[in-house]
């Protein structure tokens, strides 16, 4: 399990700025960031290739939410886990 930096995260995606992707979070569809510093976050890297699948899969905006908050119910369950 890797965590990606937002630079990375606008590689896969082809995004040019940083706003589209907080602007996808508040629509629902990317994961929130996890915070790995004072100053930085990151995306774990199965969850950025499992929303970019989803797109080019062809789903919905709204199979994209749904999907996205199963991952974060994912990521919560795995934290009780430990």
């Amino acid at each position: 399990m890797t965590i990606k930096r937002i630079s990375d995260v606008l590689k896969t995606f082809g995004f040019r700025s940083r706003t589209t992707v907080y602007k996808n979070i508040q629509l629902g569809l990317f994961t929130r960031p996890i915070v790995i510093g004072q100053r930085s976050v990151g995306w774990l890297d199965a969850e950025v290739n499992a929303i970019c699948a989803a797109r080019v899969a062809g789903m919905s905006e709204d199979q994209i939410r749904a999907l996205v908050q199963a991952l974060h119910l994912k990521r919560e369950s795995n934290l009780t886990a430990l």
